[in-house]
Order: C-alpha cells, then structure tokens, then sequence
C-alpha cells in the first residue's frame, strides 16, 4: 500500500523499536511510547523532531502489555495488564509509578497492584490524581478506579465506579445480553466534577465526581444497537457543550470492514439527554483490506500542555491511516487531512494513536511497526 498524504507533511520517521505502539504522548520535548508488547515504555527525544532519538526503554514483564502512558510533572504512569492472547496466572496487573525527572532514567517508585486483568488506557493531568480503567478482585471486568498520587511512593485509591451487574462478588446480576463485553475501556476524562468514559456494549457515560469517593452515574447513552459495539472514547468538548465518540474497529467480519463504526458528535447542553448530530466514517475503497482492521480508534485526547481544539479531531483509523476532521459545524464533519503510511509490500498500516503537540506537531504510532511518524498540517 503506497503512501497516501493530503494537506499534511511529513517530518520525520523513526524506527524505535521491534513492535507497534497503543499511545503516544510528549511531554518538555520526550516522546513516550508504550509498545503492545516485549518492550516497555520508550522513551525519545524529539527535541529536534526531524531526528529523533531513543534515549531509554523499560523492560516488560512476561504476558502482559505495558502499551499505555500518562506524564504529568515530574511523574509516569505506565499500565500493567495481561496480554489478550494469553489466559494463564503469570503477568502483572497494576499500575507503575515512575519518578522522569531525567526523562532518560525512569526510576521507578511505586506499584500499584489492582488484580483482575489489570489496568488500559488512563488520564493523569493534575498530578495527583490518576483516572484508571482497571480490574479488581470480585468484578467481572475492569471499572473505573481513582489513585491519589500526593505521595507517588504511596499510592491508594480514593473512589471507584462500576457498571451495575459487574460486581459479582456483591451478588449483582447482568442486565446485559450474554455476548456483551462490558467494561470501563476509553481513558475516563475528568473536567470540572464531571468524567466522561468509554464502556465498551455498555455505551458511554457522564459521571458526577464531585466526590472523588463516591462516583455517580449522570447519564448513559449508546448507539449499539443498532449501530456497531465497542464504545472506546467519550472525548468532551467542554466549550461546546459536545462530546466526540468513538467505536473501536474489530475484526469480526469476514471482509474485515466490521459492522457501522463511526466517530460520533453528540450534544449534551442537557446532558441527561445527549443527542447525536453527526456521524462521520472513512470510505474503505483502497484502504481497507479483508485481514486487517479498519474503522476509528483513538483521538487526540486536549491534554493541558498539549494543542487543545474544539474544532479539529485528529482521529487514528487502522488501515484508514490518521484522518484530521473538522467539526467546526457539528452538523456537517468535513474531513480536511489524512495520512495514510506505507510501511513495505504486503504491509498494511494499523495506524493506532495520535498525539498533537502546541506547536502543532503530530505524533503518530502504528499498533504493528515499531515506527514513530512526525507531521504537520499544511492547512
């Protein structure tokens, strides 16, 4: 599959390591990568982003994926959880606590167990509290869990949220069909008192967390069904009252398409009644292909520090590369760019995260090459 670019530049390309990425994030000119497996976070120094550097790798514990980052200060966060592909008792589940004062020697300080399958995608900003998606003893799958952080070499949770019907141990029930995965998945984004996450079939939910200790349950919406499953993020938009959705691309169909998956807006001026106004999807002609996935996936998440846009989505689409969406009508998403990397004959391109820093410079990870993409807009 041959290169294809459209209002974007390519800067740089770094091989960084044997295998793809699951996030991206910078942070006073280092690039953290977290590898889906076999390595652990990486980190690069992308002070000049026309040649970038590895500058330290961790390593990674046996069956189990340390392919999600957060910096926040002087702190990391890496996730611990276990490999999909692997069903036995022999990984680590948790989260890591490491001291990045000197970017290039992580050390770590703590680790903070959590049983079940481990911990995905998290959201660190304040440098206190840490938002996780992650397993615990007695639950069928993985809820929303909050560390404090005020003492990093002493990690506790201070609150927790979960689905009702997930915990088992409590003799709660299921209310859901018996082919859903329900869980908390997307990074559970916190502005003001409200959160808003990603709950897989379950749909997506607001959250009050004006007590940090006692989460409540605001709304829930869901497009599936109809629509495809697998809510992932939940993105607010908090000057426009709109929040961006995305459903995460499988491979469950046989002409590797997936069922309708889209990147959803949705209004939530009443937010007891979140309505959708526009659904945006890539046309798959020349980009999808039978054995790989293809369909959105991650967004650039408005972290503090980094580019923040109400009207831009840079979205990851699999083997639709990183499409650059404006919803400047909510009504009307107008794709604007796209990138879509070649990596060789007979490769295709699972384009699987994206990061935007505040000059502008893009970040992209592939979930399968080991290879670090910078661009630009030219628009």
């Amino acid at each position: 599959m041959a290169t294809s670019i459209h209002n974007l530049r390519l800067i740089s390309r770094t091989r960084y390591g044997p295998v793809g990425a699951g996030q991206v994030l910078v942070d006073r000119g280092f690039a953290y990568i977290a590898p889906m497996r076999d390595v652990g976070t990486t980190v690069l120094d992308v002070r000049d982003p026309r040649s970038p550097k590895v500058v330290a790798q961790l390593p990674c514990p046996p069956n189990t994926h340390m392919h999600k980052v957060q910096v926040s200060g002087d702190l990391m966060l890496v996730n611990y959880e276990q490999l999909p592909t692997y069903q036995g008792p022999d990984f680590r589940a948790g989260v890591g606590i490491y001291d990045v004062r000197d970017p290039a020697q992580p050390r770590e300080l703590a680790f903070f167990e959590t049983g079940g399958i481990g911990v995905h995608r998290m959201w660190f900003v304040d440098g206190q509290y840490a938002h996780v998606p992650a397993g615990a003893p007695g639950y069928s799958d993985q809820i929303y869990r909050i560390l404090d952080l005020t003492h990093p070499d002493r990690p506790r949770e201070v609150g927790r949220w979960w689905m009702p019907g997930q915990w088992t141990e409590g003799g709660e029930q299921p209310d859901w069909p018996a082919g859903w995965r329900v869980r908390v998945h997307g990074a559970p984004f916190v502005v003001g008192n409200r959160c808003y996450v990603g709950c897989t079939d379950w749909g997506w939910a607001i959250l009050d967390v004006t007590s940090l200790s006692q989460p409540k349950l605001v709304t829930r919406h869901t497009f599936y069904p109809p629509f495809g499953d697998m809510l992932h993020t939940a993105l607010p938009l908090p000057g426009r009252k709109l929040v961006v959705c995305t459903q995460e691309a499988l491979r469950r169909w046989s002409d590797g398409r997936d069922r309708e998956k889209y990147m959803w807006v949705v209004d939530v001026r009443e937010e007891k009644n979140p309505v959708p106004v526009a659904a945006f999807r890539v046309d798959p002609d020349g980009l999808a292909h039978p054995d790989h996935r293809f369909g959105p996936h991650n967004v650039h998440e408005n972290r503090p520090g980094s580019s923040q846009s109400e009207e831009r989505i840079f979205l990851t689409y699999f083997a639709g590369g990183l499409r650059v969406v404006d919803i400047r009508d909510p009504f009307r998403p107008q794709e604007i760019a796209w990138y879509v990397p070649d990596f060789g004959p007979d490769k295709v391109p699972q384009s699987n995260d994206v990061y935007v820093d505040a000059d502008g410079l893009i970040y992209l990870v592939d979930r399968r090459e080991g290879v670090l993409d910078i661009l630009e807009l030219t628009v």
